[in-house]
């Protein structure tokens, strides 16, 4: 993932000179040089495409796919737990109340005495999934949040941070730098307790499962 995210973050650095190529070819196909409005009109299309419209596309799409990402290993070891201790159904938090990241923090916790992050990678991954709603259910647009007090004061909490999350010029979707999307790429954090099940406690220990890290930066 830190290998797609700087392949991608390389691409958004050659979009302004690969806009301008292709606005000069348009304008060299059209003989269209001399026409000051048109050759305005053409570097100006190209500029919004690589300064404000490709860009956000394509770290909103990376962020969806980071989620996604998240979702299927830490999927991937509750079955490997399961299956060490002998459960025959595969894992069991889906179907409990909350999201994936509060439910799998949950299922871990109580079956396997494992913490999915400590505090802050934990605080970054909800604020990950937070994002991730809004890009995958509304394109990054905030209009639906209007309704809903709560997610709309979230947010704004988190645009105050100014920590490379803001709007966009009209007001009307998320915009993410390159900081932003690379400090979220912490995707999965999952700690051992090394000394075992608390005392007393008849959850199993942690079957062997090794830490996992998945970060971009």
């Amino acid at each position: 993932m830190k290998d797609y995210l700087e392949e991608i973050e390389q691409h958004i650095e050659r979009l302004p000179q690969i806009q301008d190529d292709k606005a000069a070819k348009k304008l060299d196909a059209q003989n269209s040089w001399d026409d000051e409005a048109e050759r305005s009109g053409a570097f100006q299309e190209s500029r919004h495409y690589a300064e404000d419209l490709f860009p956000v596309i394509m770290r909103n799409s990376f962020v969806v796919m980071l989620w996604s990402n998240y979702e299927f290993i830490v999927i991937e070891i509750a079955e490997h737990l399961d299956k060490r201790s002998g459960k025959t159904n595969g894992y069991h938090f889906r179907g409990r109340s909350g999201d994936t990241l509060s439910e799998s923090k949950q299922y871990l916790k109580d079956e396997y005495d494992l913490d999915i992050c400590l505090t802050t990678e934990y605080n970054i991954l909800a604020e990950l999934l937070f994002i991730r709603n809004i890009i995958a259910h509304n394109n990054g647009r905030i209009s639906h949040l209007a309704s809903n007090r709560r997610k709309s004061a979230r947010l704004n909490q988190m645009l105050r941070r100014q920590n490379g999350l803001s709007m966009s010029r009209f007001e009307k979707e998320i915009v993410m730098s390159k900081e932003y999307v690379a400090v979220r790429g912490v995707c999965l954090f999952i700690r051992r307790r090394i000394d075992g099940p608390r005392e007393g406690s008849r959850r199993q220990p942690g079957c062997g499962c090794q830490t996992a890290l998945i970060a971009c930066r």
